[in-house]
């Protein structure tokens, strides 16, 4: 069974991605706001049985497993009457397993049962299958407009068996743009290419509706390569007017501080006594440096500890 809410645009052929692999139960990522790091590009590191799901899009494989966990999830909301059916969605209390293999790097090695009716569950890449902040806020907006294009340039695809010459060639789709997060969802649809009714967004007549072209989307205008270089060029100016000897620099999102030193590597600074015993009060000359730069850094040793024993004071 393949499920999906009414507010998506479908921007390529979604079967080929919602087929892959064996999981039993196939949905999506819950993005409540704008990343520096895509879940699905960092996939090694990323606790995937504490995401939330978004079931706007789902895949029920008709197997033994797939079947009963789907029962306990609708028999769970039922029981706490629940007004939204992903809080029920609990893989502990469901005892499901996940799998990372309907991803297409992740799509060769098989599920693993916790035990013989154990479920197994799996998460789409939110590249290919983005909610309406990732597809419309994160895309447009400047503070995460880089993020986006540089995770779509590296991790969203061109149509399978598409040999259309007004595809860019460089270009990169997603695969549904899922209309949450956001107000006037036809119209956000629209922006992108992919309403098709025409002006008049109440006129259901079929018989109005546009042929549907992908060379005519919001992602076949994008010149990817110009953007992805001005964005490098952006990254190598900040690179250069940051990290330099002496510099204090962090993460946009990061807790931890690091000291540039004379090779122009991060070192981390342990603790606050150790920042205070070395820099002084000087919190206003930390640089917030975007996760992308913040990789360019090659990293030394940490700084020593200069953090006093407890009942000590300066």
């Amino acid at each position: 069974v393949i499920y999906f809410d009414v507010d998506m645009g479908l921007v390529q052929n979604p079967i080929p991605y919602l087929t892959k692999g064996d999981a039993d139960f196939v949905t999506t990522l819950e993005i409540r706001r704008c990343p520096e790091v895509y879940p699905s590009s960092d996939f090694q590191s990323v606790n995937w049985e504490t995401i939330e799901p978004n079931t706007g899009v789902m895949h029920l494989r008709s197997t033994p497993q797939g079947i009963a966990f789907f029962r306990a999830w609708l028999e769970r909301i039922v029981h706490h009457n629940a007004v939204n059916d992903q809080k029920m969605w609990d893989r502990k209390a469901l005892g499901a397993t996940y799998t990372g293999n309907c991803n297409w790097n992740q799509s060769d090695i098989p599920s693993r049962r916790k035990h013989p009716m154990s479920a197994t569950y799996c998460f789409l890449s939110e590249t290919l299958f983005q909610n309406g902040l990732l597809a419309i806020l994160c895309s447009t907006k400047a503070s995460y407009k880089d993020a986006w294009i540089l995770n779509m340039f590296r991790h969203a695809t061109r149509p399978i068996n598409m040999t259309n010459p007004k595809v860019n060639s460089t270009g990169r789709f997603p695969v549904i743009v899922h209309a949450n997060y956001c107000n006037g969802k036809s119209h956000e649809l629209s922006v992108r290419g992919l309403w098709l009714l025409g002006d008049n967004y109440t006129d259901v007549d079929a018989e109005i509706c546009r042929p549907y072209q992908v060379e005519h989307t919001f992602y076949n205008q994008l010149n990817w390569t110009s953007e992805v270089e001005q964005i490098n060029h952006k990254r190598d100016y900040m690179y250069d007017a940051f990290v330099r000897n002496g510099s204090l620099i962090q993460g946009t999102y990061g807790l931890q501080v690091f000291a540039v030193d004379s090779s122009r590597r991060k070192r981390l600074i342990p603790d606050k006594d150790t920042f205070l015993e070395l820099f002084g009060e000087s919190f206003h000359l930390i640089k917030k440096v975007p996760s992308e730069v913040m990789a360019m850094v090659e990293e030394g040793p940490p700084l020593v500890s200069l953090k006093k024993p407890k009942g000590v004071r300066k």
